[in-house]
């Protein structure tokens, strides 16, 4: 007889004891061993929290060597005690907020100067970061004098943000200002690393910070989104900046109310900005190219979601509906039987984006599709700095893609007949 080792596991030995047992043992622990594993699908699966987005790492603060201290660790700083956890992991990576601004401890800083050691490095930069965040704040808070109440401002490697918000459903949850502006911050951060990577260029080729203002209300949109972006909105929800300074300030309303439209929406335009923001830092949009424009923040946000529902004029419009936001298998109906009822390319290539129709704003999103799956974002980032350039489209098309605007028709036909589905 054995003993069971401590924790209760026993151990058979397979010299002595009864053969025939032994040899049914050995079967069965063989049957066991080959079991397959279980299957992902079925029975429980441990809940995995999700990684936090790659830039939601904290702001390093220098620290000076050789200091030793059990407050600290040798930091020169503390957490504030007065924040949760919760939102300590929220805010610490942001480059500036004003979610803590009325904290009597650490005034927003989320960081206190440790009371028991001194640490010049530590004390410099906290210091130094007081300073800078005041001066941001000052300049924010013309804003919240504007609406006449405290609006949330926040700062990401690449965004600056004014959200305004309360609430809104996003799946099974209701989330408050806080979380949802966090949210759509990482959404942001998101997009423009995908942006980067479909488009082929790199952060060196665009001027952040761009700017981003999301209202519950068009009445504090139109109030502060004339300031920021030196339009106003009549008829519309929103306005942007666009080319080496750029902007986009949107409410919610018709065709804007629930998270998934917020979403597309913000998707849609900040295409538009992060476009018209590769250097050389020029909106195509005025340089009669809109249909490259509209083109490009059409299939991002059909990348999105597979739906393209927003429309962009100089005043943002949420108001338009074409064909349900679904435009390829109407298109390939279209082209099947003729395509007489279709604009030609040449008939809308040198409009402006405010000139464009809704059908040719599909015809927008089919032409950049077409580009953009058969010969990739390199080519199409090096047709944008050409017209950004000022060159003529026609002579782009051929130097770039090697055909004519004729051909281009043509070979878009074919795309369009081979790729886009019957329904959708």
């Amino acid at each position: 007889m054995h003993e069971a080792p401590p924790g209760g596991t026993t151990v058979f030995s397979m010299t002595g004891g009864d053969p025939p047992r032994l040899l049914a043992l050995a079967v069965v622990a063989l049957f066991l061993v080959n079991l397959p594993g279980p299957v992902p699908s079925q029975g429980r699966r441990e809940k995995k929290e999700p990684a936090p987005p790659a830039w939601r790492k904290p702001l390093e603060v220098p620290s000076t060597e050789g200091v030793h201290c059990r407050t600290c660790n040798g930091k020169g700083w503390r957490w504030c005690r007065r924040h949760r956890r919760s939102f300590l992991e929220l805010e610490a990576p942001l480059r500036l907020s004003s979610a803590a601004s009325s904290c009597p401890e650490c005034g927003g800083m989320l960081r206190v100067d440790c009371p028991s050691c001194r640490n010049p490095a530590a004390e410099a930069w906290l210091e130094a970061f007081r300073k800078r965040r005041l001066a941001w704040l000052k300049e924010k808070r013309i804003y919240d004098k504007v609406v006449k109440h405290e609006l949330l401002h926040l700062a990401s490697p690449h965004y600056e943000m004014i959200f305004d918000i309360p609430k809104l459903k996003v799946g099974r949850q209701v989330l408050g200002r806080h979380r949802l502006a966090h949210l759509y911050l990482d959404r942001l951060e998101a997009f423009y690393e995908k942006f980067k990577r479909v488009m082929h260029c790199r952060d060196h080729e665009f001027k952040p910070p761009f700017q981003v203002c999301l209202w519950d209300r068009a009445k504090e949109q139109n109030l502060v989104g004339a300031r920021i972006t030196g339009m106003g909105s009549r008829g519309g929800h929103g306005t942007k900046l666009m080319g080496i300074r750029v902007a986009f300030t949107v409410a919610r309303g018709r065709g804007v109310r629930t998270d998934e439209d917020l979403h597309r929406c913000v998707v849609h335009n900040v295409a538009h900005l992060l476009l018209s923001n590769i250097e050389p830092h020029q909106w195509i949009g005025k340089l009669r190219a809109g249909w490259l424009d509209a083109g490009v923040a059409h299939y991002f946000e059909f990348l999105h979601d597979g739906l393209c529902t927003n429309f962009c004029f100089t005043e943002q419009n949420t108001e338009i509906d074409f064909k349900g936001g679904k435009w390829r298998a109407w298109l390939r109906k279209e082209v099947a039987q003729g395509g007489d009822d279709l604009p030609r390319f040449v008939a809308y290539y040198n409009k402006l984006i405010d000139e464009l129709s809704p059908l040719e704003h599909a015809m927008a999103f089919s032409n950049v599709e077409f580009l953009m799956t058969e010969y990739g974002g390199r080519k199409m980032k090096r047709m944008v700095r050409e017209i950004m350039r000022k060159k003529p489209q026609r002579k782009v098309i051929e130097d770039v893609y090697g055909f004519s605007v004729l051909e281009f028709e043509e070979k878009w036909r074919i795309h369009v007949l081979k790729t886009y589905p019957t329904r959708e």
